[in-house]
């Protein structure tokens, strides 16, 4: 969507621009009717668990996923060793 241009605004086309707009969804959120994403469950679903370390700055030299795949109802750990090394950004 692109901004209004100054004629449509003197038009009147804008009815909400420097307005106060009402909230469709507030009754809902308030009251706790709203449906978010995490609020949703399909058959089969997985569940992710992220374990972040307790000391942050120290060199991680091996980790053992062993006593966690061991866990009923596990099917995977992934650990860094699992992802691409492609770094991206500055």
């Amino acid at each position: 969507m692109t901004a209004p241009t100054v004629e449509q605004l003197a038009a009147g086309e804008y009815q909400t621009v420097g307005h106060s707009v009402a909230r469709v969804d507030g009754k809902s959120k308030v009251t706790g009717a709203a449906k978010y994403s995490t609020d949703f469950y399909m058959k089969g679903m997985l569940h992710a668990k992220i374990l972040f370390s307790d000391r942050p700055y120290a060199g991680i030299v091996d980790i053992d996923v062993s006593r966690a795949l061991a866990l009923p109802g596990v099917k995977a750990v992934v650990t860094g060793a699992d992802a691409p090394d492609r770094r991206y950004g500055g």
